[in-house]
């Protein structure tokens, strides 16, 4: 959204593996959940009914969950190890989203902005990978709601695409931004 001239305006906007809805990208990750093997998904609804998101059993469940969807490398940097652990013990994380990333039960859970989509006027790249956690109905969303944004998939990777395939992401974002300024000249 275009905020005014000077310093503080945005002129141009990078939405990466975003959603414009809670609800939309919970659904979304309820998909992928049933794809985790040996009825994951059905025990993960268990342990939630019951309050048992802390213990270990729904740990392996998100961790599989995360390695399918959020991000898989062999040797983590030490930036993102941090960036997990902080998430971990991070008391507003649980109370604006909840226990895991596919279960949204904190304050950001009917969290929805589609209906301000239209009012986003400067040229809008919308940044997805193959195996994102935020599907790809999510991205389409708000192709479909930016007037004149770019779609973007990053194939094979997934939700931190910009730590599994940096060069590949970095190189998709500088082609976005090298069009723009490229435009306006």
């Amino acid at each position: 959204m275009r905020s005014g001239a000077g310093a503080n305006s945005v002129d141009r906007l990078i939405l990466a593996s975003t959603s414009a809805s809670v609800a939309e990208f919970v659904a979304g990750t309820q998909r992928l959940l049933a794809t985790l093997p040996d009825g994951m998904a059905a025990r993960s609804r268990e342990l939630e009914a019951a309050g048992e998101t802390d213990g270990p059993e729904y740990q392996v469940i998100a961790e599989a969950f995360y390695d399918r969807y959020v991000v898989h490398v062999d040797s983590p940097p030490a930036y993102l190890t941090k960036t997990f652990e902080n998430v971990a013990s991070s008391r507003t994380y649980a109370v604006m989203n909840g226990p895991s990333e596919f279960s949204v039960t904190g304050t950001l859970k009917t969290w929805d902005a589609r209906s301000a989509l239209a009012r986003i006027t400067v040229p809008t790249l919308v940044l997805t990978s193959e195996w994102d956690e935020v599907t790809l109905d999510c991205h389409e969303h708000l192709h479909r709601g930016i007037r004149g944004s770019q779609l973007a998939v990053l194939p094979k990777a997934r939700h931190l695409a910009m730590v599994e395939r940096p060069v590949a992401y970095s190189e998709l974002v500088g082609k976005f931004l090298a069009r723009i300024d490229h435009e306006r000249t």
